[in-house]
């Protein structure tokens, strides 16, 4: 027997980003929040974890997966993120550079008027004289000074 097909029976596969220690950190805070709670079997060692969602679900979860629908799907979940804060091994956060400075439009272009120096000529009697830009208030002679 054969089975039609549709563009609706199309498999697209999911591209997955790595996990990353923010990652981690965040769900071992949504475990925290939920209640989520870990138990250590006493004579194999294994671990268990409760579900937020399903009241009687249990998961084998350990440092490496967790058994639970999330860790299927997206390679982390609240579970095994709950057992690598209890043993130590959430990864370090790496340090966030400080955010760009933006860029402000004197700074990205330079004023048409004085084109960048911050003052222009004016006609004032036999000799041209010189007198701060209007149009840019002269901010580009004193970023042009720093």
């Amino acid at each position: 027997m054969e089975v039609p097909t549709t563009p609706h029976d199309t498999v697209v596969p999911v591209r997955r980003r790595p996990t990353t220690a923010e990652d981690l950190h965040r769900l071992a805070g949504v475990a925290r929040d939920h209640g989520i709670r870990l138990f250590q079997e006493v004579t194999t060692g294994a671990w268990f974890a409760t579900s937020a969602t399903k009241p009687d679900a249990v998961y084998d979860v350990t440092g490496y997966s967790c058994t639970c629908e999330g860790f299927t799907a997206w390679q982390r979940c609240s579970h095994h993120a709950a057992l690598l804060a209890r043993l130590g091994w959430l990864p370090d956060i790496a340090a966030v550079p400080p955010a760009p400075t933006p860029i402000t439009a004197a700074a990205s272009a330079p004023c048409r008027t004085c084109r960048g120096r911050g003052w222009v000529y004016v006609e004032d009697g036999d000799w041209p004289a010189q007198v701060p830009c209007r149009a840019c208030g002269a901010e580009a002679a004193a970023t042009a000074a720093d």
